[in-house]
């Protein structure tokens, strides 16, 4: 059987009940029976038709989403680096001009008028970016993960008598604490 125009206007009317989708439903709005809806389901495979349609549905909105989040992202790190630059000036004691002043007054347009403020912007930016805010945790963080790999592996691979003679080694090297 061809797929008519017919035929493609109820799978999208079928697809776009979407929740409540059935093929009776379909079927009375285009005034056809449940068995040749049915017939037609099955002929032009609209299960698959609509897990595809929806997984394409879904990459364009996630498409949406991560443009929506690296456009904030571009907003954000734009903001900072005119704070960053603006602070700067500040630090410099050159401030922002008037424009209704004639240029008598300097105003400090600055949002960060601290040190820890410049910090709390520079982590900030640091995350927007995808690194890490805190170096010390991270290392902190990724020594200790390694450090658990090496005691699982060794409690494996070491047979229990020889397991205390290397522990036993290791506390003389001062690796391992008492």
């Amino acid at each position: 059987m061809k797929q008519t125009k017919r035929h493609h206007d109820a799978f999208l009317y079928y697809y776009e009940l979407g929740d409540k989708r059935s093929l009776v439903k379909a079927g009375e709005k285009f005034k056809i029976s449940e068995q040749s809806m049915v017939k037609w389901s099955k002929a032009f495979d609209w299960q698959k038709r609509v897990i595809e349609k929806d997984k394409r549905i879904a990459l364009i909105q996630e498409k949406k989403q991560e443009n929506t989040i690296a456009q904030r992202k571009v907003n954000y790190q734009k903001m900072i680096d005119a704070q960053v630059a603006l602070f700067i000036k500040n630090l410099k004691g050159e401030g922002m001009t008037c424009p209704h002043c004639e240029g008598k007054i300097n105003l400090p347009r600055v949002i960060i008028n601290k040190v820890e403020d410049f910090e709390k912007l520079l982590k900030l930016d640091l995350l927007l970016s995808g690194e890490a805010t805190d170096i010390g945790l991270v290392k902190v963080e990724k020594i200790h993960k390694a450090t658990n790999v090496v005691v699982m592996l060794i409690a494996e691979y070491i047979p229990v008598d020889k397991l205390r003679e290397f522990t036993e080694k290791l506390k003389g090297m001062e690796v391992l604490e008492g």
